[in-house]
C-alpha cells in the first residue's frame, strides 16, 4: 500500500515540478512544495516568503493526492 502511495506522490510531485513548483521537504505520503512569483522576486529577496506559494501535499491510504496552503516560513 506504500508503494501506491509513494507513486501518486511521485507522479503528482513531477507535473507540478514542470509547471515551476519546487519540493521544499517531502516523505513518502507527504511533501511540501513551492513556487516562486517572478514579479515579486526582489521583494521575496528582502523579506523571505512574501514572493512564495507554498503548498502542503498529501496522499490519503487509497493512493488520493491533496493540496492545502502551507504556513509561511518563519525565519
Amino acid at each position: 500500500m506504500a508503494d501506491r502511495r509513494t507513486d501518486a506522490l511521485n507522479s503528482y510531485l513531477e507535473s507540478k515540478a514542470k509547471n515551476g513548483y519546487k519540493i521544499e521537504s517531502r516523505t513518502a505520503t507527504q511533501a511540501i512544495i513551492v513556487r516562486s512569483r517572478w514579479p515579486l522576486f526582489l521583494l521575496n529577496r528582502l523579506r523571505p516568503g512574501t514572493g512564495q506559494t507554498r503548498k502542503v501535499v498529501s496522499v490519503d491510504d487509497v493512493g488520493n493526492v491533496s493540496t492545502i496552503d502551507a504556513e509561511p516560513r518563519r525565519w
